[in-house]
């Protein structure tokens, strides 16, 4: 996957996340390893495609990756509002 500018991977930011003072930029590379990861297990724990998949998290690169990773194992992502 190639970023915007023909950068690619580690350097290029996929993602800008702020939260409170603290600013986390995620890359390319950190959301697809990330996604690949969760999309594998999804499907080790029997997720199949056209299933649904809750996604309870804070705002945070892991919620960006798990929304991404059940994309990847054919699922379909309901992102749930955290408190």
């Amino acid at each position: 996957m190639s970023a915007p500018g023909g950068r690619r991977g580690e350097r290029s930011t996929f993602l800008t996340l702020h939260q409170g003072r603290q600013r986390h930029a995620l890359s390319y590379q950190e959301a697809l390893e990330g996604a690949w990861r969760i999309g594998a297990a999804l499907r080790q724990r029997g997720i199949q495609r056209g299933d649904r998949v809750a996604v309870l998290l804070p705002t945070s690169a892991m919620f960006v990756q798990a929304l991404l990773g059940s994309m990847l194992a054919g699922a379909i992502p309901v992102p749930l509002a955290s408190p």
